[in-house]
């Protein structure tokens, strides 16, 4: 029988269980992404992934949780179904597990409603007269979360770029990916994905955050349809985002030394220095937390500076470092108070880090690698000089540094060492190749390797990011680059290709 076959490894030999053990879970799945899954069999009473706690959980490179059933059946039509199937690429081991009592109402029931015919409105949005409330006939659009996570990412890392760069940049993605089924959802303006793209680009643009929006129906424009949002995520101890609980890092401050961060916002910084890449948003955020704790510059400044100089980071995650060095300065003339000893502090610190980066500079044998690399340096450079940001014998001075020929020579003491590792690293965080044959760099690997890795800690998501959407709210108080119109398009285009590095 199904039942004697699949015994979990939390089995307690209950004929009456409805409690499944799932193993082997993909990182990146996520409990709704499991409900998804398994709701295919039957209205899910409960559902819980056991998210590591450890550094050696974490190693072991998959999860485990456990999705219970309302009926004895549907756990067995589960089980014979989704035992060994691939999700994401990990293939599940599920059995039955120890029986857990089952409350009156599902958690979770899968939409099974026939397909939705073409309505020819904005959207394929439905007419309905069952909404509460409503007397009225109204043209509804229902919001869907995909579960395909690698779409999930794609939406998520094009909505914080357009945030930033406006219209233009999905207009330039558009043009470019014509054909391409990745970003299928730009153009089928009445697929679930579009419909999500849409939505959410909307509710971050009004201050909602990524995980927390208005979940009332609304009309984005008066006379149209009603969007009606995806139900709130339920998030536990460990699948909820530290970045964003910040009331014991309020209380924490108040009893701290002033000038200082108190070890719960250390931990947020980290965990933001830990997201940074060249993905706009990620920056920004980090950029709005240093504003935001200028009282204690000294210390940021001091930690930004080693999580760039240290050995064993790849080269893109130091350059993206390096630009929100560049963001923090270009903000420190906001009127927050104690913002503007930024400056004072990087210019301390700046020579050892621009002496780190010539030492992996010299290290680069490929000439075309090398070169990508001095264009990025002297880019932030040349914008520090344009801001005036520093007096300009002092960014001739982090010019020479950078530039120096001189073989094992350091100009500065106490500058970290560079690793082999990031030495033969290119800026998107592959290994160079040996020759310099002049082919362009691979356009298919994601930058932060994490993904938006985690957008929701599932990464947007992965981070994800990946990764990921974050709280962009206290990021809006804040000016961005503003460059001449030139700069700014170089840039554009340049933010496009990062999007495929």
């Amino acid at each position: 029988m199904v039942e004697l076959d699949h015994g979990g490894s939390f089995d307690d030999g209950n004929p009456n269980s409805t409690n499944l053990y799932v193993g082997n879970i993909n990182p990146t799945v996520t409990e709704a992404g499991l409900c998804q899954e398994f709701g295919k069999y039957g209205p899910i009473a409960s559902v819980k992934i056991m998210w590591p706690r450890t550094q050696e959980e974490k190693d072991k490179g998959n999860n485990c949780g456990f999705v219970s059933f309302m009926t004895r059946q549907d756990a067995a039509n589960a089980i014979k179904s989704l035992d060994g199937k691939d999700l994401n690429g990990y293939a599940l081991r599920v059995g039955w597990g120890k029986a857990v009592p089952i409350p009156a109402q599902p958690c979770f029931v899968l939409d099974k409603k026939a397909p939705v015919t073409k309505s020819g409105l904005p959207f394929n949005a439905q007419v309905s007269a069952s909404a509460p409330g409503v007397v009225m006939p109204r043209a509804e659009i229902h919001v869907v979360k995909p579960v395909d996570i690698n779409i999930l990412r794609t939406i998520h890392r094009m909505i914080e770029r357009v945030l930033v760069h406006g219209p233009l940049f999905e207009a330039m993605i558009m043009d470019r990916e014509q054909g391409n089924p990745t970003f299928k959802f730009l153009f089928d303006n009445t697929s679930p994905e579009h419909i999500y793209y849409r939505w959410k680009l909307f509710s971050l643009s009004q201050g909602d955050t990524k995980s927390k929006w208005m979940d009332e129906p609304f009309q984005m424009f008066r006379g149209g349809p009603w969007w009606i949002p995806p139900e709130l995520p339920v998030l536990d101890e460990h699948s909820e985002d530290p970045v964003f609980d910040t009331d014991d890092e309020v209380t924490e401050q108040d009893n701290v030394a002033k000038g200082t961060l108190g070890q719960i916002a250390k931990q947020r910084l980290a965990v933001l220095l830990k997201e940074v890449t060249f993905q706009r948003g990620t920056i920004a955020r980090a950029m709005a937390f240093a504003i935001d704790h200028s009282e204690a510059a000294t210390e940021i400044v001091d930690l930004l500076c080693k999580s760039i100089t240290v050995a064993d980071s790849p080269l893109s995650v130091k350059l993206a470092r390096l630009y929100l060095v560049s963001d923090i300065l270009h903000n420190s003339s906001v009127h927050v108070s104690n913002a503007w000893k930024y400056r004072k502090e990087f210019e301390d610190q700046l020579p050892v880090v621009f002496d780190h980066f010539n030492g992996i500079y010299r290290s680069i044998s490929a000439r075309l690698k090398a070169e990508q690399v001095r264009k990025h340096i002297s880019v932030v450079i040349g914008v520090w000089e344009h801001w005036m940001i520093f007096p300009k014998y002092y960014t001739d001075q982090l010019t020479e540094i950078f530039l120096k020929k001189e073989n094992g020579a350091q100009s500065v003491a106490g500058s970290s060492p560079v690793s082999d590792t990031v030495a033969i690293e290119d800026v998107a965080g592959e290994a160079f190749e040996d020759d310099a044959d002049g082919e362009p760099m691979n356009e298919d690997e994601d930058v932060d390797g994490e993904p938006l890795d985690d957008v929701d800690g599932e990464p947007m998501e992965e981070d994800v990011d990946g990764e990921p959407m974050e709280d962009d709210s206290s990021v809006q108080q804040f000016e961005h680059i503003n460059v001449h119109n030139k700069q700014e398009t170089e840039a554009l285009y340049t933010e496009v290709e990062d999007m495929f590095s």
